[in-house]
């Protein structure tokens, strides 16, 4: 009828609210956003590598305070609480593995304040409305800004300040990445499960998950990731889900709906969902490396906050965002970001990150090789850097609008895989050409400058020789209409300047010659060894 009708979410995305709005068929309702600043928050990030670096910041950060200390699995949970436990904290522990009167009691204490600290997953925290929590300590990276938003949250009610600290290293967003999987299982397990309950002739069928599991022949099937496709399901109208008690034994059991049918559902909206979920997870991992939290934050809601830096947050009073701020390239970085994104083109396609990390560094991968990257003009062309720095360079190039990361659904060796591939921009273009002034970015930060064997550290005689390779060079790329890197980089000019090779198999053992460059420039760099040595 004529109902007034409010929507109401604690954290919603521009995006978010317009599909509210179009679910509800509201999309002329009016918006009432009361704001997300919570400027008593403090706002850090701590680069965390491994448990025991976490657990000593852990420790650090909730001593003497009333603190949440929140963790992805049930498993990290009890570890960051033994760790608490042992440092001389008051920290009990709640997940969902627990029994209900455990949790209950965990929860009386801290809410009554018996209990300082509480270790939980994202469990604990829905009707938790205690106003003087001081810190909350996220242990391992949430899934998504949203998750994050509304856990920190937590802390600071009372208007006081407060601390919020997240203990960061580069492969915790493994855990995030297991959980998108599992709950976006690949499609050929949705038809095998399916498939496995329509078999047994039986409906209802009260079967536990795990049992399910061990009938079903797929390398990804397990308890977790049944669970999720009896989800997707039931959410497509094929089952409904039958609670514990209703049927023989302790677990629930499913009705299905259309027994006997073939499975049909849409299988794209699977796969969208799921790379959705992975953008989500990337714009979370983007927080750990802002210029300035509390703004991101705000920005990622839609809001456009009255500052540029907070000042607050510790990416601003420790000046671990300036580091961060995207500037103009000098010559030599602009050469490095112009080989990188010649590789991209060159690879004619869309690849992973760590796959053009690769042929950049001149990798002889099988994998290179069986693509023909190991003939490519640019394999090898940054062979100075480790392939983790160009993963960096790469990350950053991204971040600027040379590149284009999309998440992607592919069968890799017969399983269903979702991951990252990068692709040229219009921007990574005409950077690439040299026909835009001004490029701007952010240079990655390096635990080590890529090594490179300067020419004054070279003998006098492969020094002139070296020299006049470069003529030589210079030459070859005007006649070829070509930077002078394709021709041959420094490197391996070096290289070819002290080993002096005299013949097409020698010059071909050379860093970065490979097949295809040899074929095109080799023989003219061979007739100048020869040449000079004459000479």
């Amino acid at each position: 009828g004529q109902l007034p009708t409010v929507a109401l979410t604690a954290t919603a995305t521009p995006r978010v609210q317009n599909d509210i709005l179009k679910h509800l068929g509201l999309e002329e309702a009016e918006r009432f956003i009361l704001g997300f600043d919570r400027e008593n928050l403090k706002l850090e990030v701590q680069e965390c590598r491994g448990t025991k670096a976490k657990a000593r910041a852990a420790v650090k950060a909730v001593q003497h305070k009333r603190a949440i200390v929140y963790a992805a699995t049930r498993r990290n949970v009890e570890r960051a609480a033994q760790a608490l436990q042992n440092a001389g904290v008051q920290a009990g522990f709640y997940h969902a593995g627990m029994e209900l009167d455990d949790r209950s009691q965990v929860q009386d204490a801290f809410m009554s304040g018996d209990l300082p600290v509480v270790v939980a997953t994202n469990a604990f925290g829905m009707g938790v409305d205690k106003p003087d929590i001081r810190v909350v300590v996220h242990w391992d990276i949430p899934g998504t800004v949203e998750a994050y938003y509304q856990e920190i949250g937590r802390a600071g009610r009372d208007g006081q300040p407060a601390r919020i600290v997240l203990l960061y290293g580069p492969g915790d967003r493994k855990t995030q990445e297991f959980f998108i999987q599992m709950s976006h299982p690949p499609v050929d397990l949705i038809h095998r499960v399916y498939q496995r309950i329509n078999d047994l002739g039986e409906n209802p069928v009260f079967l536990p998950r795990a049992e399910i599991a061990e009938r079903v022949d797929h390398k990804d099937a397990n308890e977790r990731s049944v669970s999720s496709c009896l989800t997707l399901l039931e959410r497509e109208g094929w089952l409904s889900r039958l609670p514990p008690g209703s049927g023989p034994g302790r677990s629930g059991g499913v009705r299905l709906t259309h027994a006997g049918r073939p499975l049909e559902f849409d299988e794209s909206d699977l796969q969208t969902r799921r790379e959705l979920e992975y953008n989500k997870l990337e714009r979370m991992v983007d927080y750990t490396r802002s210029e300035c939290r509390r703004r991101y934050l705000l920005e990622h809601f839609g809001e456009t906050p009255p500052f540029q830096r907070c000042e607050t947050c510790d990416a601003c009073t420790q000046g671990k965002g300036e580091g961060l701020k995207a500037r103009e390239l000098d010559e030599e970085e602009t050469t490095v970001v112009r080989k990188a994104l010649s590789c991209v083109a060159r690879m004619r396609g869309a690849y992973s990150p760590t796959l053009v990390a690769k042929v950049l560094s001149g990798s002889q991968e099988k994998t290179i090789r069986s693509f023909g990257f190991d003939r490519l003009s640019t394999h090898g062309i940054l062979s100075s850097w480790t392939i983790k720095q160009l993963e960096l360079l790469l990350l950053e190039m991204v971040r600027a609008g040379a590149l284009r990361r999309v998440h992607v659904t592919r069968m890799i060796s017969g399983r269903e895989r979702t991951y990252a591939e990068l692709e040229l921009t219009d921007l990574g273009q005409v950077v690439m050409r040299g026909q835009t002034e001004g490029f701007r970015m952010t240079w990655p930060k390096l635990h080590a400058a890529p090594t490179t064997t300067s020419s004054a550290a070279m003998p006098r005689v492969a020094n002139d020789l070296y020299t006049y390779l470069t003529d030589i060079r210079r030459k070859l790329a005007a006649a070829a209409e070509v930077p002078a890197y394709v021709v041959a980089p420094n490197r391996t000019l070096r290289e070819i300047a002290t080993q002096r090779p005299m013949t097409a198999e020698a010059m071909l053992q050379i860093h970065g010659m490979g097949a295809s460059r040899f074929e095109r420039f080799g023989g003219q760099l061979l007739d100048a060894v020869h040449a000079y040595g004459s000479g």
